[in-house]
């Protein structure tokens, strides 16, 4: 497992423990891989919010492991962007009475996260994402999600090459 690798990087895996650990973690996420690709594209498309923030949070994680953590800080920032738009759009049928039985335990569990410094963000970060929100909010279609979304599917097919030379040895 020496091969000079571009987009993953095995330390944290190795630091687990040996060989047959880190192969048993990369063969689990090559299994995602497709769960996450899929529901990238298919949730982007029809401005599925709400799943696409259990998306990228699963996936968030999982690309953490296989140290992509530049792509699971922008899962996070993706998640993040996602579930406010969520519970925007959530908001709204609650609003005009068209919020099924099923979605009400969904728009409980989306917090009122406030993006903020706080979070990690620098200034100029937060500010792109509040505005990315408020014209969201305002009917204006939002630019920086289909961005991240286009980043993750691109750098999660690449990692999965990568993956599977790491595991051919």
């Amino acid at each position: 497992m020496e091969k000079a690798l571009k987009v993953i990087d095995l330390t944290y895996l190795q630091s687990m423990g040996g060989d047959e650990i880190v192969n048993e973690m990369l063969e689990v996420y090559l299994e995602q891989v497709p769960e996450f690709i899929n529901g990238f594209k298919d949730t982007i498309g029809v401005k599925d919010y709400l799943r696409l923030s259990k998306v990228a949070h699963k996936a968030k994680g999982s690309v953490g492991i296989v140290g992509m953590n530049d792509l699971a800080t922008d899962l996070k920032k993706l998640q993040l962007l996602s579930e406010n738009c969520a519970k925007y759009q959530l908001d709204l049928k609650k609003e005009n009475g068209t919020l099924p039985e099923n979605e009400i335990r969904e728009l409980e569990h989306l917090s009122d996260k406030k993006i903020s410094t706080e979070m990690g963000y620098d200034e100029l970060e937060v500010k792109e994402m509040l505005a990315e929100l408020d014209k969201f909010m305002n009917g204006e279609p939002i630019s920086i999600i289909p961005g991240l979304v286009d980043k993750a599917i691109s750098a999660i097919g690449e990692s999965a090459d990568e993956v599977q030379n790491v595991l051919k040895g």
